[in-house]
């Protein structure tokens, strides 16, 4: 676990929730998994209101088992950190604006967000469209960043596309 939450008092400060997904960190994406930290009274507010079996037994092994490596997480954290702005830097060679970020996906702009999102399709490539993000109306796309040769390919592949 990250240790700034560790800092937090939760007795201190009963209207502070921390949500926090695993999906991008330990590379656990289909698990579609998370978790909160709160005072006692928040937690048994979202649990009254969450959903039996919200998360299947393999899914919380794994979780658990790579949350307890925190040297996995200290690596994980050092790639990304190196990575995306490289990866970043490859997609601005190719002609697009990347909006900041401080994670390891973001944001693309683009004029045409459709008729990208197909040409990356005809080559195999996918990124995700925002055109249900509110304010984003589909004037960029969510790109994640991955291992760096398959980040070549796509900022590669984006340069090719004649928008």
């Amino acid at each position: 676990m990250d240790a700034s939450h560790r800092k937090i008092d939760f007795l201190a400060h009963d209207n502070v929730v921390i949500l926090r997904s695993l999906t991008k960190t330990y590379h656990l994406c289909g698990a579609r998994i998370g978790y909160a930290l709160a005072a006692q009274k928040e937690i048994a507010r979202l649990s009254a209101r969450q959903p039996t079996w919200s998360v299947n037994a393999p899914a919380q092994a794994v979780a658990l088992a790579f949350m307890r490596d925190e040297d996995f997480f200290r690596r994980t954290r050092e790639f990304y950190a190196l990575e995306t702005p490289r990866f970043i830097g490859e997609i601005e060679k190719a002609g697009f604006s990347v909006l900041p970020t401080r994670v390891n996906f973001f944001l693309v702009e683009t004029d045409d967000d459709e008729k990208l999102i197909r040409a990356l399709l005809e080559k195999g490539l996918v990124v995700r469209h925002t055109r249900n993000f509110p304010g984003l109306d589909g004037r960029c796309v969510r790109v994640a960043t991955r291992m760096p040769e398959e980040n070549d390919i796509l900022a590669r592949a984006m340069g090719e596309v004649d928008l």
